[in-house]
């Protein structure tokens, strides 16, 4: 009865996860698509590029600076810090992440729109970092219809407030701005309150955060985020590879066929999100036997959208890209295959490193990225030159294969090793 129970509860969760985060991914990818055909045709590639570039910039830094704290939070199984620490925490380092950006902003060199694109994206982010370490909290609850209704409403807000400003300006710096500020009332009125409200299983009360204790939460936190950090530079080297060789246009042409993997993210996410917290449980009461299943099936089950998306689009991969962009884009199609490829094996990996987070296990998933960095760093230099979009594809699924077999060997290590039993949330040294 209990497993059965389990079982509903997940599936629960991943239906809101796949719900919430479903509209979220198709508004981002809307606003894509507007920059790609509502501006003039002549402006359309280079605000592609424009929008792509300053994400691509961003997104490692604050992926450090976040900390993680997201699944930190999530797999706090017994309760130890309050939801206003976890929040605290996240607002020191969105802090940091904001000054990095306008000091990226003053010295990188770019056109004025660019740099303004980027400085209005840095201010969606902080205020997307804010929703982020909430979705922590709710996913502590398994409340996954506040993840949802959350993502709904940012998703929705976010895509009327972008596409409406850069009809009316064909600014995307002025859209971006727009788009922080949407997303910036949805935290304030919705996540924020939710994620402070006490839930079933708090303990009476917890010490009152402050600016030291938030900060060691985030110093402790911090090697996640830099594992995360890590792995995001990785997966937009071959951007700043293509941006180096074949200018900005290359990088919106990427950038667009690599939308498609971001909508197959959210359902391998969504599983993760759901299944993460149970197994977390598993590990703090030293159920092993029950971990290992746990474990194996939320690799499987991030797996699982990644192979629909190969099959998809080794049927219709170029039909799909002309009726979504244009016909200049069918040419893309086995780049997107290959592409597709390498985020199965990605989302796979995904699941093998929620396994060591459930775990508490932070700073050691750092070797793993580090060969998914030189690894895909080292096959675009080699590939783009000669391959284009294609060989930066190849060369991202080049390091997730790397990334997957070292997360492989250490869950195996620490599931069937012969060390000391994980208990979940140790103080990882």
């Amino acid at each position: 009865m209990a497993r059965r129970s389990n079982l509903a509860r997940a599936r629960r969760n991943f239906a809101w996860n796949l719900v919430g985060g479903g509209a979220y991914v198709a508004a981002q990818w809307a606003m894509l698509m507007a920059l790609a055909k509502v501006g003039p045709e002549a402006q359309a590639d280079a605000d592609v590029g424009r929008f792509a570039l300053a994400l691509v910039v961003l997104q490692p830094l604050y992926q450090v600076l976040y900390a993680d704290l997201r699944n930190v939070q999530a797999t706090d199984a017994r309760r130890l810090h309050g939801p206003a620490l976890y929040l605290l925490a996240r607002a020191e380092g969105v802090a940091l992440a904001l000054l990095a950006s306008a000091a990226v902003a003053i010295s990188w060199g770019r056109p004025t729109e660019t740099t303004l694109t980027l400085l209005a994206l840095a201010c969606a982010k902080a205020c997307e970092a804010g929703s982020d370490v909430c979705y922590g909290r709710f996913e502590q609850c398994e409340r996954m219809e506040l993840v949802a209704r959350s993502q709904l409403a940012r998703g929705l807000l976010g895509l009327v407030a972008f596409v409406g400003t850069y009809a009316m300006t064909v600014r995307v710096a002025l859209a971006a701005f727009a788009l922080a500020v949407a997303w910036g009332t949805v935290l304030v009125a919705h996540d924020a309150p939710g994620a402070l409200r006490r839930s079933d299983g708090d303990p009476p009360a917890w010490p009152r955060p402050t600016l030291r204790t938030a900060f060691a939460m985030f110093a402790r936190a911090l090697p996640l985020g830099v594992v995360t950090g890590i792995a995001s530079a990785a997966i937009n080297t071959p951007s700043y590879v293509l941006e180096a060789q074949l200018g900005t246009a290359a990088v919106g042409r990427y950038a667009a066929i690599a939308y498609f993997v971001s909508a197959l993210r959210m359902p391998a996410f969504a599983a993760g999100s759901a299944l993460a917290p149970r197994l977390s449980r598993l590990l703090a009461a030293g159920d092993l036997g029950r971990a290992r299943i746990w474990s194996a099936g939320l690799v499987a089950a991030c797996a699982a959208p990644g192979l629909v998306g190969v099959a998809g689009a080794a049927l219709v991969g170029p039909d799909l890209l002309h009726w979504i962009y244009h016909p200049g884009f069918t040419d893309l199609a086995d780049a997107l295959l290959v592409l597709l490829a390498g985020a199965t094996i990605a989302f796979a990996a995904h699941g093998l490193r929620l396994s060591l987070t459930a775990a508490g296990r932070y700073a050691s998933q750092l070797p793993a990225v580090i060969g998914l960095l030189v690894t895909t760093g080292a096959a675009a230099w080699w590939l783009v030159p000669h391959h284009g979009v294609l060989g930066a594809a190849l060369a991202l699924a080049c390091g997730r294969l790397v990334q997957f077999g070292i997360y492989a060997i250490m869950v195996a290590g620490l599931l069937w090793g012969d060390g000391p039993a994980p208990h979940g949330h140790p103080d990882d040294g």
